[in-house]
C-alpha cells in the first residue's frame, strides 16, 4: 500500500524515462505541463496519451501546431 502523497512508481522519473525516452513530447503541444495545478490523476492521463500516440507512431497524425490561429491556446493541465 502506498502512502497518502506518496506518487505511484509509473509518475517516478526513473520510470517515465524508461517509458518516454527524451520526456513528454507530443503532449508538450497540447498542455500547459509546466502548471502545478495538474493533479496526480491528470498528470497519469496526460502520460498515458503521450504513451498510446508514440506507440501508434506514424499510424496517428499528430498535428498540433496551431499556434498561429488566431484565439489558440493551450489546455491547462
Amino acid at each position: 500500500m502506498r502512502r497518502a502523497g506518496e506518487l505511484p512508481d509509473y509518475l517516478h522519473r526513473e520510470y517515465r524515462d524508461a517509458a518516454l525516452p527524451g520526456g513528454v513530447q507530443v503532449m508538450n503541444g497540447l498542455f500547459q505541463l509546466d502548471r502545478r495545478s495538474a493533479t496526480r490523476r491528470r498528470w497519469a492521463r496526460i502520460l498515458t496519451l503521450e504513451y498510446l500516440v508514440r506507440q501508434f507512431e506514424g499510424r496517428v497524425l499528430v498535428d498540433f501546431h496551431h499556434s498561429s490561429s488566431p484565439g489558440y491556446k493551450k489546455c491547462a493541465a
